[in-house]
């Protein structure tokens, strides 16, 4: 059973064996993909079933002091890659 409905704000309870958030409308579970424990959210829900909800998280309206900025990745590659250049000795053809 498959139905788009509106955004609801929703606050996560915990979180699934998957990683999913778990929150409850009407008493009925509902996953949360992109939502961690202790958040309250803005969820579209995107696939009713007759026993539980799948949703995706639209906004982080109060976060949990889980959440972390991502890494920036292309800083720490070029210094990766700058150090291993520096390490590595320079050939030399005879």
């Amino acid at each position: 059973m498959s139905k788009q409905t509106s955004n609801q704000i929703v606050d996560i309870l915990s979180l699934d064996h998957e990683g999913h958030g778990i929150a409850r409308i009407d008493s009925k579970v509902t996953f949360v993909d992109g939502a961690l424990a202790g958040e309250q959210v803005e969820i579209n829900v995107y696939r009713q079933h007759a026993k539980y909800n799948s949703a995706n998280a639209v906004a982080i309206l109060k976060p949990s002091a889980q959440r972390t900025s991502p890494r920036d990745w292309s800083t720490r590659k070029a210094a990766y890659w700058s150090a291993s250049a520096k390490s590595v000795p320079a050939t030399s053809s005879t």
